[in-house]
């Protein structure tokens, strides 16, 4: 993982330094960190209240006036395990 990392930063620094169009570089793998769905629809308890990607049957995650995660309810699977509104902020 880090050395997919360390080429990725590799990639976007080349890109940089030859074109005008500039791109920022984001390591989502620690940014993203204990904001995982939860792979289990089985057992509902087991949802992260805090996660920036869809679970299974949702969509439009969005942190409510808790801090927590809110979402609704989906059977597009087109919306199942991507970024959430919280995902793409």
């Amino acid at each position: 993982e880090d050395e997919f990392r360390a080429r990725q930063a590799a990639t976007i620094k080349a890109w940089n330094t030859s074109h005008g169009l500039k791109v920022t570089y984001a390591p989502t793998t620690s940014l993203f960190n204990t904001h995982e769905p939860e792979p289990s629809f089985i057992d509902l308890d087991l949802h992260n209240p805090y996660r920036w990607i869809n679970e299974f049957h949702e969509t439009a995650g969005d942190e409510g006036w808790t801090g927590k995660t809110w979402s609704l309810p989906s059977w597009d699977q087109n919306n199942w395990y991507h970024p959430n509104v919280i995902g793409h902020e």
